[in-house]
C-alpha cells in the first residue's frame, strides 16, 4: 500500500512537471511577441529626447529691420517699424503695416508698365475714395524736387470705403481715417505710394512719411532687378 501511494504521488509530479513545460512555450510565446510592441515603445523616448521640439516652426511674416529698401530701379528708407508683408496682389510692388494703438494702417507701393496715368489723375480718384466726416478738412496737396525726383503728394482724411480685395473678405470702413499718398516720377514708370488707416495712426507717422519721401534715391545697377515686376 505505502508503495502504491508513492508511486501515485510520483505520477502526479510528473503530470505536473509535463503539463508546466506545456504552459511554458505560451509564456514564452509572449515573451517572443514583445518586440513586436518596440517600435512603438522606442518613439517614446525620440518624444522625450527633444526631437519634436528641434522642428522648425511655420514660415512667419517677414519683419523689416529700418534702413534703405530697394523698390526695383530706387531705394528709400521705410519708416522704423513699419512691418513689411508680403504683396497681398500682384499689382503690388511692396506692401507695408504701419502700426498704431488706434490700429494698423498700411501702405502698398505700385508701378505700371507704361506709366498708368498722370500723378494729377490717380491722386483725384483716391481722394475721392475718402468721404467727409464731421471735421473734416480740405485735402493737401504739393509738388516736391528730390534730386531727379517730382514728387506729388496728397494728405486728406475722411470716412474711407475700404474696397475688398479679390478672394478676401469685405473690409469694414474706417469713420476717421486719413491718406498719404505719392507719385514718385523721374526714373522710368512712376511710383505710387498709398497709405491708409486710422487718422490718429497715421497722424503719428506724419514726419516718417515726409522723411521717407526725401529720402528717395536712384538704386545703383547692381541693385536693381534684371526685370520688371509684373503688375
Amino acid at each position: 500500500m505505502r508503495a502504491t501511494l508513492l508511486l501515485t504521488v510520483f505520477g502526479v509530479s510528473g503530470f505536473l512537471a509535463c503539463g508546466s513545460s506545456k504552459v511554458t512555450p505560451s509564456d514564452g510565446g509572449a515573451t517572443k511577441a514583445q518586440p513586436a510592441d518596440a517600435p512603438e515603445n522606442s518613439v517614446k523616448p525620440e518624444a522625450d529626447s527633444g526631437v519634436q521640439a528641434e522642428a522648425k516652426p511655420a514660415p512667419t511674416v517677414e519683419k523689416y529691420r529700418s534702413g534703405p529698401t530697394h523698390l526695383q530701379d530706387i531705394t528709400i528708407e521705410i519708416p522704423k517699424n513699419w512691418n513689411r508683408q508680403a504683396p497681398t496682389s500682384s499689382m503690388r510692388v511692396a506692401q507695408f503695416e504701419i502700426p498704431g494703438e488706434a490700429g494698423s494702417g498700411s501702405m502698398a507701393v505700385f508701378r505700371f508698365p507704361g506709366g498708368g496715368g498722370s500723378a494729377t489723375a490717380n491722386l483725384t480718384r483716391w481722394k475721392g475714395q475718402l468721404q467727409p466726416h464731421a471735421d473734416s478738412r480740405p485735402p493737401k496737396q504739393q509738388v516736391q524736387s528730390f534730386g531727379p525726383f517730382t514728387v506729388t503728394s496728397l494728405d486728406a482724411v475722411g470716412k474711407l470705403a475700404q474696397g475688398p480685395m479679390p478672394g478676401a473678405p469685405a473690409l469694414a470702413p474706417i469713420e476717421r481715417a486719413r491718406m498719404l499718398a505719392a507719385v514718385v516720377e523721374g526714373v522710368g514708370d512712376a511710383y505710387f505710394f498709398k497709405c491708409t488707416g486710422p487718422e490718429e495712426t497715421l497722424s503719428q507717422h506724419e514726419s516718417a512719411w515726409a522723411a521717407m519721401l526725401a529720402s528717395i534715391q536712384v538704386a545703383a545697377k547692381a541693385d536693381s532687378p534684371s526685370s520688371p515686376a509684373t503688375p
